[in-house]
């Protein structure tokens, strides 16, 4: 074997072990982020508990408590892709017996291509999502929207696919 294939054979080694690494752990954000794959929804059954340690902007009244859902967006888009309107739907089923209970919705955007507006952006994507809730019957009285932008993005400009999963929506239930 040529030295020149066996340095393509290593490298499409390591991009494959690397990519493997990403769809296994998801997001680095929060307690972990079993979302990783590209619809970013969450089994009903794996609630999350808030666990960073900065409010979104503009902060939310309240207390997060258990993470309902999550979901992706394209490259700039606040579009809801077919993934996320599902997620939504269990969202929904999940809250329909609470009446009481209220959202936080929280968007984010990537840090290498979005960095710049991501605050924005994010916040656009949550106010896209809470826009969806509302037409599955929700009252936009019991949802607060907020935005952490690109503030936990830690993907390099080579990884593409931890980019997409840092381009979310994130939905909470409150105390």
């Amino acid at each position: 074997m040529s030295s020149k294939r066996t340095i393509a054979v290593l490298a499409m080694i390591v991009v494959g072990l690397s990519l493997c690494d990403c769809a296994k752990k998801g997001s680095t954000r929060g307690a972990g982020d079993p979302t990783a794959a590209p619809g970013m929804s969450m089994p009903p059954d794996t609630p999350l508990k808030w666990s960073y340690e900065v409010a979104p902007t503009p902060p939310f009244e309240g207390t997060a408590d258990v993470r309902l859902t999550s979901f992706g967006f394209d490259q700039g888009s606040t579009e809801m892709r077919p993934e996320a309107v599902g997620a939504c739907r269990e969202a929904v089923k999940r809250i329909q017996d609470r009446p009481e209970s209220k959202l936080v919705l929280i968007g984010f955007a990537d840090g290498i291509n979005e960095k710049a507006g991501g605050e924005e952006l994010g916040m656009r994507r949550a106010m896209a999502a809470r826009g969806f809730l509302t037409t599955l019957g929700i009252d936009a009285t019991r949802m607060q929207v907020s935005s952490f932008g690109a503030l936990f993005s830690t993907a390099q400009d080579f990884e593409t696919i931890k980019q997409g999963h840092e381009r979310k929506v994130e939905v909470w239930l409150l105390k």
